[in-house]
């Protein structure tokens, strides 16, 4: 008996560590989908315990008792169990089974438009840059022709036009990223976020390329 308990402990102990070490999403997820917690309150959830009738995980601020109904026959069903639990839970919650964990560099194109796109809102953020006098006027629309008279007449109409689209493209990035298991407000979604607000489409182009990539690598290791 000693020597099935001190088996039993070590199984244990092996499945919690493995659990937190690469499969940290999926305890969230239990958390977001069985419990209700929203993705911020679930971020680094930690499994704490296991038994054949629970799970105990801690969060940054509780420890949370999640009941397995049925309960586990032994603890060699603990992988099926959790690995069923987790396909539950994406498809409960939208979350595709991709997650992204890396950004990639917009095209020469891409910075074209992500520069010119900050420039453009540098120029027409106040008045003074589009007149005779201004750095903007003096060392860019002057040479262009009719560009300062349209700057001058339609800057607030399209001041308006890129705030609004480029913050409609960045909002719908995160939706993107929610699917994918990007977690919120941390440095990668920011920088897509930021780079999809500056650059548009092509942000949202290569994003869509990843994941595509993604795809075929995870079919690719099936056969």
């Amino acid at each position: 008996m000693a020597d099935q308990a001190g088996k039993d402990a070590a199984i244990k102990q092996r499945i919690i560590s493995h659990m937190n070490k690469d499969h940290y999403e999926s305890i969230a997820l239990y958390l977001e989908n069985y419990k209700g917690f929203s993705r911020m309150a679930a971020k680094g959830a930690q499994l704490s315990d296991l038994t054949l009738n629970d799970l105990t995980i801690q969060t940054s601020s509780q420890r949370v008792v999640l009941s397995l109904d049925p309960p586990m026959k032994s603890l060699s069903d603990s992988r099926g169990r959790l690995v069923d639990m987790d396909k539950q839970c994406r498809q409960q919650l939208n979350r595709s089974s991709l997650t992204v964990r890396t950004f990639t560099y917009p095209t020469i194109a891409g910075w074209a438009v992500f520069i010119l796109s900050i420039w453009t809102i540098w120029m027409l953020s106040s008045v003074k840059n589009i007149y005779p006098g201004g750095f903007h006027y003096e060392y860019f629309l002057k040479h262009i022709p009719l560009l300062p008279a349209i700057a001058q007449n339609l800057r607030w109409p399209i001041l308006a036009f890129i705030i609004v689209a480029h913050t409609g493209e960045a909002y719908l990035m995160t939706g993107r990223m929610k699917h994918h298991n990007v977690p919120p407000f941390s440095g990668l979604w920011l920088a897509w976020v930021v780079d999809n607000w500056c650059e548009g489409f092509g942000a949202i182009q290569r994003f869509n390329a990843l994941i595509k990539e993604m795809r075929v690598a995870a079919e690719s290791k099936k056969h």
